[in-house]
């Protein structure tokens, strides 16, 4: 049980061990089921497709022991105080299903799943937007419900994550991906779900749909549910922020303050309701749906051609598939591509290639380039240079200029 951090609006990066798809972390809230100010932000889908955090529980105001006072108490708030109450909640559903505890890794993942699957009340705003899974979870958890809930259901590709996360998707051509779910009755009776998918969020050109839209799931078994995540059409997308996000960060320039950087999200929730409610009073359930759709380009550049009179000035084809559609302040994109004078190779490649994270930091080539020749004043130029590196999630080079 981590708690997930107090920077705010602003991505907690450095909440280690939050990060991890085996740990339960945290978001806080006040008893009015709104989100507390000082609550962070999780990572959003570009680390492994995770996303945090995984649950909110209240954190504001809550009263505790107070240490070296013999019966007095103390009221305090932060991530620090909704982990703990979570940790409580996390008890109450462990009693209610002892024969959940085998001892293996399936146990933690029983209860970690219940625990966000059962978390069915949104945290909300004050204008009532719900709020993002990278700020609050699945939801505020309920102890009622987990204690008693005998199913539960988890992202059969996202390991002990539990959410379904597409994590960051690049479309350069129309593409369709799916999460398989797996719904898990470890109940002595069947139950019949309704599902859907719900969103919350709904990025320009993204669609997701649920099938089957009902099934049964016996006793002592399992069902299947699939996830479809689709773009018809890449040009469609368009770069747009969370409404709970704020448009800036804490850093000033001059009398303003300098926009935040942030990433399109397509979120939304599987539900499960059960079929025939006068028959079965099974809770409702849900799991996080989770996207960061990206416009991307497929490009390839052919060798310089030098056939003017200029031996210093060439020629690059470049052939592939590219967007240009429009003013990027309105949320659509520009294509842009920049050239690099070759400067090193590094020939030494021993990095496991199943070590994706390590692979993207061992250096391939280097490049540099510079504006000057261009410029009247050549001392105002600026020197870039370029890495590609082995890794990458999506091609097998990444380059950044800087």
């Amino acid at each position: 049980m981590i708690s997930q951090g107090n920077d705010g609006d602003y991505v907690d990066v450095g909440s280690s061990p939050a990060v991890s798809e085996r740990t339960v972390a945290v978001a806080a809230a006040n008893k009015s089921k709104q989100i507390a100010d000082f609550s962070s932000r999780g990572v959003h889908g570009s680390f492994k497709e995770r996303v945090k955090p995984d649950v909110t529980a209240v954190g504001v105001d809550v009263r505790s022991a107070k240490s070296g006072s013999g019966s007095d108490a103390a009221s305090a708030s932060g991530t620090s105080m909704s982990a703990p109450v979570t940790s409580g909640v996390l008890a109450i559903e462990m009693s209610g299903h002892s024969s959940w505890r085998t001892g293996d890794d399936t146990a933690a993942l029983r209860f970690k799943s219940t625990l966000m699957n059962t978390a069915s009340t949104d945290v909300l705003d004050s204008a009532g937007n719900s709020y993002s899974l990278s700020r609050t979870g699945t939801g505020m958890v309920n102890a009622y419900d987990a204690a008693r809930s005998d199913v539960w259901l988890a992202s059969d590709d996202n390991d002990h994550l539990v959410t379904a996360s597409f994590g960051v998707v690049e479309a350069a051509q129309p593409l369709t991906e799916t999460r398989t779910i797996t719904v898990h009755n470890e109940g002595t009776a069947g139950h019949t779900f309704n599902a859907k998918y719900v969103g919350r969020y709904d990025a320009p050109g993204v669609s997701f749909s649920v099938s089957p839209s009902t099934f049964t799931v016996a006793a002592k078994q399992t069902a299947k549910v699939t996830i479809t995540l689709t773009i018809s059409d890449p040009s469609q997308l368009r770069r747009v922020i969370d409404p709970t996000m704020k448009t800036t960060t804490s850093i000033a320039n001059g009398s303003s303050k300098l926009p935040r950087q942030y990433v399109t999200e397509a979120i939304g929730m599987l539900d499960l309701q059960i079929a025939n409610p006068d028959q079965d009073s099974h809770p409702f359930l849900r799991l996080g749906v989770y996207a960061a759709p990206k416009l991307a380009t497929e490009i390839t550049a052919q060798a310089p051609m030098f056939d003017g009179s200029d031996p210093l000035v060439g020629k690059v084809a470049l052939t592939g598939t590219g967007y240009d559609i429009g003013n990027p302040g309105t949320g659509v994109t520009q294509p842009l591509t920049m050239a690099f004078q070759w400067g090193a190779t590094d020939d030494v490649n021993s990095t496991d290639p199943k070590a994706n994270l390590k692979r993207q930091s061992d250096i391939d080539v280097v490049g540099a380039a510079t504006n000057s020749p261009s410029l009247t004043d050549k001392s105002k130029g600026t020197l870039y240079f370029a890495l590609a590196v082995r890794g990458g999630d999506h091609h097998r080079i990444a380059s950044m200029a800087a």
